[in-house]
Order: structure tokens, then sequence, then C-alpha cells
């Protein structure tokens, strides 16, 4: 998804400071320790967020802190699944194709963009539009990723808090127990944040970044579009550490 439209979610994943507690594959905890957990989570990702648009404010010279602070990297294990976050064609499907081909998923799940109104708009002017999970698919395809080990989710998605929901689904639906989730680099933060959110712990993710990325965490501010990416994402946070008041447009 856009940045844009992801600021609306978080909303996901994280790494270290004030990051939240990795969701793991232990043991079910009591409904009011996981309330109570899942609220301190949200809280500390909050305050972090805040802090951090406050350093950026008073504290030039920890800029280049905050750039290095979204972008946390999970080390890769075997997964069911490899998610591919719409968004930043063709980097992301690229790093999943890379990933599948190292031989640690049997499939790609791809993201189905609900219908917007710029979409529904070039419709009625009979002008067809394709989303990126269209352009993922060919990206993946292009570096040998068979077309049958390639599946578009079924639940319609407007940003990273509703591709998380889709994913956590369809985990929970197959019985799968983990997913690698493929995002841009000042994206993995947020994308761990909303994964620890939504996630019971019968399921977890390892969140990648991708290798190619024009982000530039030691001097993201010299740059309009780096400046914009980094705000989306502190302001994203600090919907995940309220609970997600902010949501996208429908």
């Amino acid at each position: 998804m856009t940045a844009e439209r992801a600021a609306g979610t978080t909303g996901a994943a994280g790494a270290d400071g004030g990051e939240l507690a990795d969701a793991t594959l232990g043991a079910n905890p009591s409904p009011e320790r996981s309330r109570m957990r899942l609220l301190g989570s949200r809280r500390g990702v909050g305050l972090a967020a805040v802090a951090a648009l406050l350093l950026l404010l008073t504290a030039p010279s920890c800029l280049g802190a905050i750039g290095h602070w979204l972008v946390v990297s999970d080390e890769l294990a075997p997964a069911e699944a490899i998610f591919v976050h719409a968004g930043r064609v063709p980097f992301r499907a690229i790093e999943a194709a890379r990933i599948y081909n190292d031989g640690f998923a049997p499939e790609v799940w791809l993201a189905d963009i609900a219908p917007t109104m710029e979409s529904a708009a070039l419709a009625r002017l009979g002008i067809e539009r394709h989303e990126s999970w269209f352009y993922n698919k060919k990206v993946l395809e292009a570096m040998g990723v068979p077309s049958e080990a390639i599946r578009r989710l079924d639940q319609p998605v407007l940003n990273t808090y509703d591709e998380i929901q889709s994913v956590v689904g369809e985990l929970q639906r197959l019985g799968a127990r983990r997913v690698i989730l493929v995002t841009s680099m000042q994206h993995t933060r947020r994308v761990r944040a909303v994964w620890r959110a939504l996630a019971d712990d019968q399921v977890s993710a390892i969140v990648r970044p991708t290798r190619r990325d024009s982000f530039d965490p030691d001097g993201w501010w010299r740059n309009t579009t780096d400046i914009k990416a980094v705000f989306v994402e502190l302001v994203g946070l600090v919907n995940v550490g309220l609970g997600f008041p902010l949501r996208p447009e429908q």
C-alpha cells in the first residue's frame, strides 16, 4: 500500500527500544493478562512515537537515530508463506521473490486492494486500473516464482491494519503458524507494531525490509519523499498506541 493510505492504520512489523513484545508460539495467556499486555504494548509504542516527534522538533542531531529506529529486521526462518505488503512496486515483490527462491516458504501472498474513489472514478470513465497486486504478481513470476505459488488473499484491504488482519485470518484458517512480512525499510517497525496489536500467540511474524530501498535512515530529512514517509510512520505508530482511532478513507 502507499505510505499515505497506510497511515490510516497505524495502521504490520518493529524491533528494539520502545518496540512491542514479540509474538511467539508459546502458551495462551489468560484474557485479562492478554488485555493488559496489549494495552501496555500500545502505550509503549505510542509514547515512543510521540518522543520521536518531539526529538524531531527539538534535537536535529537525533534525526538519524529516528530514521534507524524505524527500520527493523528479524532473522529469517522457515514459514508457511511470505506476504508482500502493497505499495512500492517492484521492490517489495523483488525481496519476497528472493526469500522464496532461498527456500524459506512455499507460497507468496498478495493483498487484494479494496476499491477506492479513484478506481471507481476511472471505471466510470472506462479506464482499467491495475492495483499493486497485479504488478507484484508479474514481478514475482519474472523472478522465477511459479504462478501456482502466488496467491491473492480474499479479504479486500485499504491499509496496513487491514493487511495484517487478512494475513492473521488466513493463517488461522489454514492452521499455519508463521509468516514472513516483506515491506519497505521505514514501514517495518509499524508493521511489527500492528502485528503485535492484532495477532494472538498462536501465530508469529518475521518482518523483513527490502534490500533495494530509496529510504535513507541517515539523511531522510534531506528530501521531501523521505520526510513524508517518516511523518506517516510516526503518526501511524501513535495511532497504534492509541488503539487505532484513525481509519482510512473509504
